[in-house]
């Protein structure tokens, strides 16, 4: 049984993989890396051994896994308290009325969640800008109840992290 490890982790893998015989073999490895977040690893493997042959580690082989390319999707939306159902702004609202802007963070292969902080800015108040971390599902939510009369336009900025680039969206 071979085992490939790097971080002081199992990776996931092809499970168990048998040599024949008990003579030494060549085995090679290719799995998603999504158990590993960015940075510069040591990958080896392990033989468990048998009653032929001995347990063993190999050498470590040297593996920098990138950070990805990351999108920031922002959408705008009212929610009706009468009804509890969330509309899409999409046209201009009273003053006053609740509005909630959502920042949703992807990743280009669709594994993983982002983690980190959005920062939202308001075009009307650029010098006040609002952090916030991205929860478990890899969005972040704003609500005000308190923009001024006129135009606003938000744009959501993504800071990165170790395995996603950082990013922006488009203003909404």
């Amino acid at each position: 049984q071979i085992a490939f490890l790097a971080a002081g982790r199992t990776l996931a893998g092809p499970g168990d993989i048998t040599l024949s015989g008990g003579t030494a073999g060549t085995v090679s490895y290719s799995a998603p890396i999504a158990d590993l977040p960015g940075g510069s690893y040591s990958v080896t493997a392990r033989y468990a051994g048998d009653t032929h042959v001995a347990s063993s580690v190999s050498t470590g082989v040297p593996v920098v896994v990138t950070p990805e390319t990351s999108s920031v999707a922002l959408t705008a939306f009212l929610v009706d308290f009468t009804t509890g159902t969330y509309e899409p702004v999409t046209a201009p609202v009273p003053a006053g009325s609740v509005i909630y802007v959502r920042a949703q963070v992807t990743g280009t292969s669709g594994e993983g969640w982002p983690t980190g902080q959005v920062r939202f800015v308001d075009s009307a108040h650029p010098s006040t800008p609002t952090n916030l971390n991205l929860n478990s599902s890899g969005y972040a939510e704003i609500q005000s109840t308190s923009l001024s009369v006129g135009a606003h336009s938000i744009v959501a900025s993504y800071q990165g992290d170790p395995s996603f680039d950082a990013s922006s969206s488009r203003s909404e």
